[in-house]
């Protein structure tokens, strides 16, 4: 071929960035390195996903609902379960009943062991059962005790009733052999050692101004 040939030849050659197979490469170019990025994890995102795993989650208490806080019993104060049982089962209840600082001196129910720091933050309510005199003391928390000063018979007849409040294990028969007991003329100190007690700590019978006074300590845990 003539050199004039030739160059016609390359004069009608077209550009080869005008061929359709290079579009094609370049497609194919960009289609896989566009896959290459996609499989690609970013390091911050990697490290997301890393803590999402092994975090626990977080769970929140519920909040009890209106009926279920209205059906949850709540504790008694020994005070209250000591009063509520005794109205109960006497036809005479605890009236007139008024707190007093266990402590003061010039409270008119201050007794001598009220000095000993185990009553540093006793409660004390007095009241009266007819012609019977009451002292009800808290301390230690569960800790109870009564003293019911008043005539002899009136005294004796409440027994039980004071008796079975402090300490519900107490049978009858334990509680009626106490009594007659001290009816009989005996010291009737030993309720505690009765088989069915369960909390009574001691208990005695005292002589107050022509009165009897009835003692009983329990602790209200047991």
């Amino acid at each position: 071929m003539s050199d004039h040939g030739k160059s016609a030849a390359a004069k009608n050659r077209k550009p080869f960035w005008k061929k359709w197979w290079f579009w094609v490469i370049i497609v194919l170019t960009v289609v896989a390195i566009g896959g290459m990025n996609g499989n690609r994890t970013n390091p911050t995102q990697q490290a997301t996903v890393s803590v999402g795993a092994t975090a626990k989650p977080k769970i929140t208490p519920k909040e009890p609902t209106p009926e279920a806080k209205k059906n949850t019993p709540t504790k008694k104060s020994p005070l209250q379960e000591f009063k509520r049982s005794f109205d109960a089962q006497s036809a005479t209840p605890i009236s007139n009943i008024s707190s007093f600082v266990v402590q003061d001196r010039n409270s008119g129910h201050y007794r001598t062991e009220y000095r000993l720091g185990a009553y540093s933050d006793a409660t004390g309510e007095h009241g009266t059962i007819g012609d019977i005199s009451i002292d009800m003391v808290r301390y230690r928390d569960s800790m109870f005790r009564i003293y019911a000063t008043g005539p002899r018979d009136s005294v004796l007849a409440v027994y039980p009733a004071l008796a079975k409040s402090m300490d519900p294990s107490l049978t009858d028969t334990d509680i009626q052999a106490l009594v007659d007991k001290y009816r009989q003329g005996y010291v009737a100190n030993d309720l505690s050692f009765a088989d069915s007690a369960k909390r009574i700590e001691s208990n005695d019978f005292t002589l107050q101004d022509g009165n009897i006074e009835a003692f009983i300590d329990a602790d209200f845990s047991k």
